[in-house]
């Protein structure tokens, strides 16, 4: 089967590039890609191997000979853009690419893998050895947990370390108020730790018990990171939470550059800024949209419904915070999406309204959050609005 002139045509419009551009990367004549795309003649394998790279393919979709040999499987899948950032940050730091990554990374993972289920076991030893020095020291009684929550999540790690269970054990719907940890993650926490002048998590996106980590919110050279973002703490975000995309400017700054780092870091910063400006515009937008359909709902909805309409606005004045608060819970992505749909109506009872209402209830504030009537009329209520507002928009 010959080269698929088609699919080069397509995948270099689909990058936003021109063929002189694409024949920059790859050292190249333009007239060579001019060549390729009308089927003169096919391009070298090793020519097939970077128009894959940097147009985000497959060698074998361009030729079927790229298939599966005796000794390499290819091995394609959709990453996270935080991720493909730290592929980028990788290959500007060591110099790697993104198959030698690949290659390494089911070492790596059964490394942290196994380190990760062996962490209840050490977690119980470092608690024995502590217990022992302090009853040496005339110390005793000392409490390993703070809560009955942290004690029974530390017996579901137990659970999970057992089933080999990397990421943690999920908690059940019986077992809520437990907290156990992703053990993955805080098996990462801690390599990270010996190696925290580089690395950093402090914008990572905790995974729950028992999901699968993700790159988000990683910084994989903090170095770096800082250098091209010189100092902005949002591009530094952005960039670990894979909001903008580092591959796309270097791209701009090998073509551009004139060679030296600053330049090519330069324009990297220039870009980098263009996206981010881009993306809270993005959101801006959208938020408009949503209001703007909020407020005809919200019409239509007193004309409909007016009681329920002034019980609800007088329950969240009474008993929620303020719009645009949020649980600690609650990720950045997870904040953007809300603020990017203001139709949603997101909204969360305060806890300590709420109680300074009820002081004689004798219950505490989880108990108040979910029994007491106001909350659950709150729920009744957003019910009610959420069925309004999709006959709303069914109707157009």
């Amino acid at each position: 089967m010959a080269f698929d002139k088609e699919l080069l045509d397509r995948k270099i419009k689909e990058a936003g590039i021109t063929q002189v551009a694409l024949a920059k990367l790859l050292s190249v004549d333009a007239r060579t890609v001019s060549r390729w795309l009308h089927g003169d003649k096919p391009p070298k394998r090793s020519h097939i191997e970077e128009l894959a790279k940097h147009l985000r393919c497959r060698p074998e979709d361009f030729d079927p000979r790229y298939a599966d040999g005796e000794n390499e499987i290819y091995v394609a899948g959709r990453v996270s853009a935080a991720s493909h950032n730290a592929f980028a940050t990788m290959k500007l730091v060591y110099g790697v690419d993104e198959q030698t990554i690949i290659e390494l990374a089911p070492v790596l993972f059964s490394i942290v893998a196994a380190r990760s289920v062996n962490l209840p076991e050490q977690d119980d030893a470092w608690w024995d050895q502590v217990g022992r020095d302090a009853e040496a020291r005339g110390f005793s009684g000392l409490q390993r947990f703070r809560s009955l929550e942290e004690q029974e999540g530390f017996d579901l790690d137990e659970r999970a370390a057992q089933g080999n269970k990397c990421f943690g054990f999920k908690v059940a719907d019986d077992e809520w108020m437990a907290q156990p940890r992703n053990l993955f993650a805080e098996a990462i926490r801690r390599l990270i730790h010996e190696a925290a002048s580089n690395v950093s998590m402090d914008q990572f996106a905790w995974p729950r018990a028992g999901e699968a980590p993700t790159a988000l919110g990683f910084n994989p050279h903090v170095a770096l990171f800082d250098f091209i973002a010189e100092g902005d703490s949002e591009i530094v975000r952005k960039l670990a939470r894979g909001e903008v995309r580092l591959s796309q400017s270097m791209i701009k700054a090998e073509l551009n550059a004139d060679g030296s780092l600053e330049a090519q870091a330069e324009i990297i910063r220039k870009d980098l800024a263009e996206q981010a400006a881009s993306h809270r515009a993005k959101l801006l937008n959208l938020r408009q949209q949503g209001l703007a359909k909020l407020t005809a709902w919200r019409a239509s909805y007193q004309d409909q419904y007016p009681d329920l309409a002034k019980e609800y606005d007088d329950l969240v004045a009474a008993y929620c915070h303020e719009e645009n608060w949020y649980p600690e819970y609650y990720r950045h992505e997870d904040k953007e999406a809300a603020y990017a749909d203001p139709f949603a109506e997101i909204r969360f009872v305060d806890d300590v309204k709420l109680r300074s209402q009820r002081d004689g209830s004798g219950r505490g504030e989880l108990w108040l959050t979910f029994n007491a009537p106001e909350p659950r009329r709150l729920k009744e209520l957003e019910k009610h609005r959420r069925l309004s507002k999709a006959e709303f928009v069914e109707k157009g």
